[in-house]
Protein backbone atom coordinates (compact mmCIF):
# COMPACT_ATOMS: atom_id res chain seq x y z
CA UNK A 1 0.00 0.00 0.00
CA UNK A 2 1.47 3.35 -0.99
CA UNK A 3 1.95 6.00 1.64
CA UNK A 4 -0.63 8.65 0.52
CA UNK A 5 -3.39 6.02 0.29
CA UNK A 6 -2.45 4.60 3.72
CA UNK A 7 -2.56 8.07 5.27
CA UNK A 8 -5.99 8.78 3.76
CA UNK A 9 -7.32 5.45 5.05
CA UNK A 10 -5.94 6.11 8.55
CA UNK A 11 -7.53 9.59 8.53
CA UNK A 12 -10.92 8.13 7.50
CA UNK A 13 -10.82 5.46 10.23
CA UNK A 14 -9.81 8.01 12.90
CA UNK A 15 -12.61 10.33 11.82
CA UNK A 16 -15.18 7.54 12.10
CA UNK A 17 -13.82 6.56 15.53
CA UNK A 18 -13.98 10.15 16.75
CA UNK A 19 -17.58 10.49 15.57
CA UNK A 20 -18.45 7.25 17.35
CA UNK A 21 -16.82 8.34 20.63
CA UNK A 22 -18.16 11.88 20.58
CA UNK A 23 -21.61 10.96 19.11
CA UNK A 24 -21.64 13.15 16.00
CA UNK A 25 -24.98 14.92 15.93
CA UNK A 26 -26.44 18.39 16.09
CA UNK A 27 -29.27 19.47 18.36
CA UNK A 28 -32.05 21.16 16.42
CA UNK A 29 -34.28 23.46 18.42
CA UNK A 30 -37.67 23.36 16.69
CA UNK A 31 -39.05 26.03 19.01
CA UNK A 32 -37.01 28.68 17.24
CA UNK A 33 -39.43 28.31 14.31
CA UNK A 34 -42.59 28.90 16.36
CA UNK A 35 -42.66 32.58 15.53
CA UNK A 36 -42.29 32.03 11.80
CA UNK A 37 -44.95 33.31 9.41
CA UNK A 38 -48.11 31.22 9.66
CA UNK A 39 -48.12 30.50 13.38
CA UNK A 40 -51.12 32.79 14.02
CA UNK A 41 -53.27 31.98 10.98
CA UNK A 42 -56.94 31.09 11.09
CA UNK A 43 -58.16 28.12 9.02
CA UNK A 44 -61.54 28.70 7.37
CA UNK A 45 -63.19 25.97 5.28
CA UNK A 46 -66.55 26.15 3.57
CA UNK A 47 -68.15 24.41 0.58
CA UNK A 48 -71.33 26.16 -0.56
CA UNK A 49 -74.12 24.86 -2.78
CA UNK A 50 -77.70 26.00 -3.51
CA UNK A 51 -78.97 22.76 -1.94
CA UNK A 52 -77.73 23.64 1.55
CA UNK A 53 -77.51 26.50 4.02
CA UNK A 54 -74.19 28.29 4.49
CA UNK A 55 -71.76 26.51 6.85
CA UNK A 56 -68.23 27.59 7.81
CA UNK A 57 -65.63 25.72 9.85
CA UNK A 58 -63.03 27.75 11.78
CA UNK A 59 -59.94 26.18 13.38
CA UNK A 60 -56.62 27.24 14.83
CA UNK A 61 -53.37 26.32 13.09
CA UNK A 62 -50.90 24.33 15.18
CA UNK A 63 -47.13 23.88 15.30
CA UNK A 64 -46.14 20.66 13.52
CA UNK A 65 -44.22 19.16 16.48
CA UNK A 66 -47.02 19.77 19.00
CA UNK A 67 -49.30 16.95 20.11
CA UNK A 68 -52.52 17.40 18.14
CA UNK A 69 -55.21 14.93 19.19
CA UNK A 70 -58.29 16.87 18.09
CA UNK A 71 -59.21 19.89 15.94
CA UNK A 72 -58.89 23.21 17.77
CA UNK A 73 -62.18 24.89 16.84
CA UNK A 74 -62.40 28.66 17.18
CA UNK A 75 -65.83 29.35 18.67
CA UNK A 76 -65.90 33.06 19.49
CA UNK A 77 -65.65 34.69 16.05
CA UNK A 78 -67.99 37.24 14.55
CA UNK A 79 -68.14 35.93 10.97
CA UNK A 80 -70.00 38.39 8.78
CA UNK A 81 -71.80 37.35 5.59
CA UNK A 82 -72.37 39.41 2.44
CA UNK A 83 -74.17 38.30 -0.73
CA UNK A 84 -73.91 40.40 -3.89
CA UNK A 85 -72.52 43.26 -1.81
CA UNK A 86 -75.47 43.27 0.61
CA UNK A 87 -74.82 42.52 4.29
CA UNK A 88 -76.67 39.47 5.64
CA UNK A 89 -75.53 39.82 9.25
CA UNK A 90 -73.35 37.43 11.24
CA UNK A 91 -73.26 33.63 11.26
CA UNK A 92 -74.40 31.75 14.36
CA UNK A 93 -72.12 29.19 16.01
CA UNK A 94 -73.57 25.68 16.47
CA UNK A 95 -71.73 24.04 19.39
CA UNK A 96 -72.93 20.53 18.46
CA UNK A 97 -71.73 20.71 14.85
CA UNK A 98 -68.78 23.04 15.57
CA UNK A 99 -69.83 25.15 12.60
CA UNK A 100 -70.86 28.73 11.94
CA UNK A 101 -74.28 28.68 10.23
CA UNK A 102 -76.70 30.87 8.29
CA UNK A 103 -80.17 29.80 7.15
CA UNK A 104 -79.53 31.41 3.75
CA UNK A 105 -79.13 29.15 0.71
CA UNK A 106 -76.96 30.88 -1.94
CA UNK A 107 -78.22 30.84 -5.52
CA UNK A 108 -76.52 30.47 -8.90
CA UNK A 109 -74.54 33.59 -9.76
CA UNK A 110 -74.42 34.90 -6.17
CA UNK A 111 -71.19 36.54 -4.99
CA UNK A 112 -70.61 35.25 -1.45
CA UNK A 113 -68.22 36.97 0.94
CA UNK A 114 -67.30 36.12 4.53
CA UNK A 115 -65.05 38.13 6.85
CA UNK A 116 -63.97 38.18 10.50
CA UNK A 117 -61.29 39.49 12.85
CA UNK A 118 -58.68 37.08 14.22
CA UNK A 119 -55.71 38.12 16.36
CA UNK A 120 -55.83 41.68 15.06
CA UNK A 121 -56.16 40.77 11.37
CA UNK A 122 -59.05 40.90 8.93
CA UNK A 123 -59.60 37.38 7.56
CA UNK A 124 -61.86 37.22 4.50
CA UNK A 125 -62.80 35.21 1.42
CA UNK A 126 -65.02 35.56 -1.66
CA UNK A 127 -66.38 33.22 -4.32
CA UNK A 128 -69.13 33.11 -6.98
CA UNK A 129 -71.72 30.32 -7.14
CA UNK A 130 -71.52 28.69 -10.62
CA UNK A 131 -74.59 27.79 -12.61
CA UNK A 132 -75.79 24.21 -12.85
CA UNK A 133 -74.80 22.22 -15.95
CA UNK A 134 -77.21 19.44 -16.88
CA UNK A 135 -76.15 15.91 -17.81
CA UNK A 136 -77.91 15.52 -21.16
CA UNK A 137 -77.51 11.77 -21.49
CA UNK A 138 -75.62 8.77 -20.05
CA UNK A 139 -75.00 5.52 -21.92
CA UNK A 140 -73.46 2.43 -20.33
CA UNK A 141 -72.10 -0.76 -21.91
CA UNK A 142 -70.78 -3.89 -20.19
CA UNK A 143 -68.02 -5.89 -21.90
CA UNK A 144 -67.50 -9.63 -21.95
CA UNK A 145 -65.13 -11.01 -19.26
CA UNK A 146 -61.45 -10.47 -19.99
CA UNK A 147 -58.13 -10.48 -18.14
CA UNK A 148 -56.17 -7.38 -17.21
CA UNK A 149 -52.42 -7.07 -17.66
CA UNK A 150 -51.98 -8.03 -13.99
CA UNK A 151 -54.01 -11.24 -14.44
CA UNK A 152 -57.37 -10.29 -12.91
CA UNK A 153 -60.60 -11.32 -14.64
CA UNK A 154 -62.85 -8.29 -15.04
CA UNK A 155 -65.70 -6.85 -17.05
CA UNK A 156 -65.40 -3.26 -18.23
CA UNK A 157 -68.26 -0.83 -17.64
CA UNK A 158 -67.99 1.98 -20.22
CA UNK A 159 -69.87 5.20 -19.47
CA UNK A 160 -70.55 7.87 -22.10
CA UNK A 161 -71.65 11.07 -20.34
CA UNK A 162 -72.94 13.93 -22.49
CA UNK A 163 -73.18 17.58 -21.45
CA UNK A 164 -72.88 21.02 -23.07
CA UNK A 165 -70.30 23.50 -21.86
CA UNK A 166 -71.19 27.18 -21.59
CA UNK A 167 -69.64 29.18 -24.47
CA UNK A 168 -67.35 32.17 -24.00
CA UNK A 169 -66.63 31.52 -20.32
CA UNK A 170 -63.98 29.66 -18.35
CA UNK A 171 -65.72 26.76 -16.62
CA UNK A 172 -64.52 24.12 -14.16
CA UNK A 173 -65.98 20.75 -13.30
CA UNK A 174 -65.63 17.64 -11.16
CA UNK A 175 -66.84 14.28 -12.47
CA UNK A 176 -67.68 11.57 -9.95
CA UNK A 177 -68.90 7.98 -10.57
CA UNK A 178 -70.42 6.64 -7.37
CA UNK A 179 -71.22 3.06 -6.35
CA UNK A 180 -73.78 3.19 -3.50
CA UNK A 181 -73.23 0.64 -0.74
CA UNK A 182 -76.72 -0.80 -1.24
CA UNK A 183 -79.32 -0.88 -4.01
CA UNK A 184 -83.00 -1.80 -4.12
CA UNK A 185 -83.94 -5.09 -5.82
CA UNK A 186 -87.67 -5.86 -5.89
CA UNK A 187 -88.13 -3.54 -2.93
CA UNK A 188 -85.38 -5.23 -0.91
CA UNK A 189 -82.16 -3.44 0.11
CA UNK A 190 -79.22 -5.59 -1.04
CA UNK A 191 -75.43 -5.03 -1.32
CA UNK A 192 -74.47 -3.20 -4.50
CA UNK A 193 -71.70 -4.13 -6.94
CA UNK A 194 -68.66 -2.39 -5.45
CA UNK A 195 -66.71 0.06 -7.58
CA UNK A 196 -63.71 -1.04 -9.56
CA UNK A 197 -60.68 0.55 -11.16
CA UNK A 198 -61.38 3.68 -13.22
CA UNK A 199 -59.70 4.90 -16.39
CA UNK A 200 -60.11 8.60 -17.30
CA UNK A 201 -57.34 8.74 -19.91
CA UNK A 202 -59.56 8.58 -23.04
CA UNK A 203 -60.72 12.18 -22.59
CA UNK A 204 -59.13 15.39 -23.84
CA UNK A 205 -60.16 17.24 -20.67
CA UNK A 206 -58.27 14.81 -18.43
CA UNK A 207 -55.25 14.82 -20.75
CA UNK A 208 -55.31 18.61 -20.29
CA UNK A 209 -55.51 18.00 -16.53
CA UNK A 210 -52.24 16.08 -16.70
CA UNK A 211 -50.62 19.10 -18.37
CA UNK A 212 -52.04 21.44 -15.74
CA UNK A 213 -50.63 19.30 -12.95
CA UNK A 214 -47.12 19.72 -14.29
CA UNK A 215 -44.18 17.44 -13.55
CA UNK A 216 -45.78 14.98 -11.11
CA UNK A 217 -46.56 11.25 -11.45
CA UNK A 218 -50.06 10.87 -12.97
CA UNK A 219 -50.37 7.15 -13.76
CA UNK A 220 -53.49 7.09 -11.59
CA UNK A 221 -55.40 9.02 -14.30
CA UNK A 222 -55.12 5.93 -16.52
CA UNK A 223 -56.10 3.45 -13.84
CA UNK A 224 -57.05 4.11 -10.24
CA UNK A 225 -59.54 3.17 -7.55
CA UNK A 226 -60.64 6.78 -7.05
CA UNK A 227 -63.94 7.61 -8.67
CA UNK A 228 -63.63 11.28 -9.57
CA UNK A 229 -61.36 14.00 -10.95
CA UNK A 230 -61.60 17.74 -11.65
CA UNK A 231 -61.25 19.23 -15.13
CA UNK A 232 -61.71 22.51 -16.98
CA UNK A 233 -63.31 23.36 -20.33
CA UNK A 234 -59.88 23.89 -21.90
CA UNK A 235 -60.25 22.52 -25.43
CA UNK A 236 -64.04 22.06 -25.34
CA UNK A 237 -65.29 25.62 -24.71
CA UNK A 238 -68.96 25.96 -25.64
CA UNK A 239 -69.14 22.49 -27.19
CA UNK A 240 -71.38 19.54 -26.56
CA UNK A 241 -68.96 17.02 -25.12
CA UNK A 242 -69.01 13.31 -24.28
CA UNK A 243 -66.89 12.06 -21.40
CA UNK A 244 -65.86 8.40 -21.77
CA UNK A 245 -65.01 6.67 -18.50
CA UNK A 246 -64.10 3.00 -18.06
CA UNK A 247 -64.49 1.00 -14.87
CA UNK A 248 -62.94 -2.49 -14.54
CA UNK A 249 -64.91 -4.58 -12.02
CA UNK A 250 -63.93 -8.00 -10.63
CA UNK A 251 -65.92 -10.77 -12.28
CA UNK A 252 -66.51 -12.67 -9.01
CA UNK A 253 -69.37 -10.29 -8.13
CA UNK A 254 -70.86 -10.01 -11.65
CA UNK A 255 -73.01 -13.12 -11.96
CA UNK A 256 -75.68 -13.14 -14.67
CA UNK A 257 -78.89 -11.36 -13.77
CA UNK A 258 -77.45 -9.45 -10.82
CA UNK A 259 -78.94 -5.96 -10.50
CA UNK A 260 -76.76 -3.06 -9.48
CA UNK A 261 -76.66 0.75 -9.41
CA UNK A 262 -74.30 3.55 -10.36
CA UNK A 263 -74.68 7.30 -9.81
CA UNK A 264 -73.02 9.76 -12.18
CA UNK A 265 -72.38 13.21 -10.68
CA UNK A 266 -71.24 16.23 -12.65
CA UNK A 267 -70.33 19.18 -10.45
CA UNK A 268 -69.71 22.65 -11.81
CA UNK A 269 -67.19 24.15 -9.42
CA UNK A 270 -65.80 27.65 -8.93
CA UNK A 271 -62.33 28.61 -10.11
CA UNK A 272 -60.88 28.92 -6.55
CA UNK A 273 -62.17 25.46 -5.68
CA UNK A 274 -60.73 24.06 -8.92
CA UNK A 275 -57.32 25.57 -8.09
CA UNK A 276 -57.57 24.13 -4.58
CA UNK A 277 -58.27 20.63 -5.93
CA UNK A 278 -55.40 20.92 -8.42
CA UNK A 279 -52.98 21.88 -5.67
CA UNK A 280 -54.15 18.94 -3.55
CA UNK A 281 -53.55 16.61 -6.49
CA UNK A 282 -50.08 18.05 -7.08
CA UNK A 283 -49.15 17.63 -3.44
CA UNK A 284 -50.55 14.12 -3.06
CA UNK A 285 -49.19 12.86 -6.38
CA UNK A 286 -45.70 14.23 -5.72
CA UNK A 287 -45.61 12.89 -2.16
CA UNK A 288 -46.75 9.29 -2.65
CA UNK A 289 -47.95 8.81 -6.22
CA UNK A 290 -51.62 8.49 -5.30
CA UNK A 291 -54.22 11.19 -4.79
CA UNK A 292 -56.12 10.90 -1.54
CA UNK A 293 -58.65 12.84 0.56
CA UNK A 294 -59.89 15.40 -1.93
CA UNK A 295 -60.77 12.90 -4.65
CA UNK A 296 -64.36 12.53 -3.46
CA UNK A 297 -64.91 16.27 -3.67
CA UNK A 298 -64.17 17.01 -0.06
CA UNK A 299 -61.82 19.15 2.00
CA UNK A 300 -58.18 18.32 2.64
CA UNK A 301 -56.06 19.87 5.35
CA UNK A 302 -54.57 23.15 4.02
CA UNK A 303 -50.98 21.97 3.57
CA UNK A 304 -48.96 23.27 0.60
CA UNK A 305 -52.23 23.89 -1.20
CA UNK A 306 -54.04 26.79 -2.79
CA UNK A 307 -56.08 29.06 -0.51
CA UNK A 308 -58.38 31.98 -1.22
CA UNK A 309 -58.61 32.97 2.46
CA UNK A 310 -57.05 36.43 2.88
CA UNK A 311 -54.76 36.52 5.97
CA UNK A 312 -55.63 32.87 6.62
CA UNK A 313 -55.62 29.40 5.12
CA UNK A 314 -58.29 27.00 3.86
CA UNK A 315 -60.85 27.37 1.10
CA UNK A 316 -64.18 29.01 0.40
CA UNK A 317 -65.48 26.99 -2.55
CA UNK A 318 -68.80 26.80 -4.37
CA UNK A 319 -70.44 24.21 -6.61
CA UNK A 320 -73.67 23.09 -8.26
CA UNK A 321 -74.55 19.46 -9.02
CA UNK A 322 -76.30 17.47 -11.74
CA UNK A 323 -76.76 13.72 -11.31
CA UNK A 324 -78.05 10.62 -13.08
CA UNK A 325 -78.77 7.27 -11.41
CA UNK A 326 -78.27 4.15 -13.55
CA UNK A 327 -80.05 0.87 -12.74
CA UNK A 328 -78.42 -2.07 -14.50
CA UNK A 329 -78.55 -5.85 -14.84
CA UNK A 330 -75.52 -8.04 -15.61
CA UNK A 331 -76.16 -9.76 -18.98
Amino acid sequence: MNSPYRHNLIFLVLTLLMCTVTSCYKDIDLDEYRNAAGHDLLTLNSLLTPDSVIMVSAKETFFYSDIHNAPAFVKDLDIRLSINGESKGSLTYDHKKNLYLSNIKPQEGDIIEISTQYKGKEVSAKDIMPRQIAIDDVEMKISEPHYTSWGMEVRTFTYRIKFKDTPNSTDHYFLNCVAPQFTLVDGERVPNVTWGQYNFSHNLVFQKLEQQLGDVPTDWIEGNFYSGLPFSDDGIDGQEHTLVIEEDVDCWQLYQGRKFEREIRLYQISEPYFEYLLSCLRYDASSDGDPSGMINLGLADPMRVYTNIGNGVGILGTYTLSRRILHNTIP
